[in-house]
């Protein structure tokens, strides 16, 4: 093959590729990000990079995937918020499986996403499932920001802890394994600046509630009996995107009532203990 002709076959092969990777995938985003209802948190809202390049679909391959982004950016859930516990995330993780949800690997989503809608309801009557507002009592295991290196789809694939996700662990005791525990996520969208892991981390001895919506990530495993997971948890349901974080006054769950709001303080001007900077 001639000079000219490896030069037009390799034009030929880029140009296969670039195409290639427009049909399958989404850039980064230029659109703001948006929402049809005000942030629960917007009187403490903090401005970011992403929040003006990267949209509520984020970076996707398909229509399941920019739904499932979508959901999870979802801020307009409607209260008042249902308390959910342990028991409620192991239950809705069985109800999914007895529905043939599919589940466990990239790729499986609900379709449609209301199959995961209003699916189970708890001891105290209230029916809920991925969209409904609930607030659950428990203690932080770990805080972490996820998918740093290489981002994650839903924050448009950009690696920076100021771009992805806090991603906690939660269990009803300080001694909860993580494979018993339940996952929350507060998402890098307008993130308040005492929303982050040391802040998490340093309140590990006091009771959170957590409210914020009930979403179902398909593309995770749970633990099951004799195997981890990665990153490990219980099941599959999550609450995310935090709407709310609130750190107790007392160290035991018995004595933070949800509903008392004399015991409770807002994570971003607690007292409760000595965060850096306050």
């Amino acid at each position: 093959m001639s000079k000219g002709s490896w030069a037009r076959f390799g034009l030929e092969v880029a140009s296969a590729i670039l195409a290639s990777l427009v049909l399958t995938s989404k850039p980064v985003s230029a659109a703001a990000f948006e929402t049809p209802c005000p942030l629960p948190y917007d009187a403490i809202k903090k401005h970011h990079a992403i929040d003006d390049q990267c949209d509520s679909s984020g970076s996707h391959s398909n229509d399941k995937q920019a739904r499932q982004n979508g959901a999870k950016n979802n801020y307009c859930a409607e209260g008042p918020a249902a308390l959910v516990t342990q028991l409620s995330f192991r239950r809705l993780q069985a109800k999914t499986i007895a529905l043939h949800i599919p589940q466990g690997a990239e790729g499986h989503f609900p379709s449609p996403r209301s199959t995961v809608h209003d699916i189970y309801q708890t001891s105290e009557g209230d029916v809920v499932g991925e969209g409904s507002l609930v607030k659950y009592v428990g203690y932080v295991l770990h805080a972490k920001y996820s998918n740093t290196g290489s981002g994650e789809s839903c924050n448009c694939k950009h690696a920076g802890g100021a771009w992805n996700d806090v991603h906690i662990n939660l269990g009803p005791t300080r001694q909860t394994s993580m494979c018993q525990s339940i996952v929350a996520e507060m998402t890098p969208h307008f993130r308040p600046t005492h929303w982050d892991t040391t802040t998490l981390e340093l309140i590990r001895t006091h009771p959170v509630r957590i409210t914020g919506q009930l979403f179902f990530d398909s593309v995770h495993k749970p633990c099951t009996p004799g195997h981890s997971a990665s990153p490990p948890r219980t099941s599959l349901w999550e609450i995310h995107p935090v709407y709310s974080c609130d750190v107790c006054r007392k160290k035991k769950v018995a004595d933070c009532p949800v509903d008392d709001e004399s015991v409770w303080e807002p994570i971003d001007h607690q007292s409760v203990v000595a965060i850096p900077g306050r």
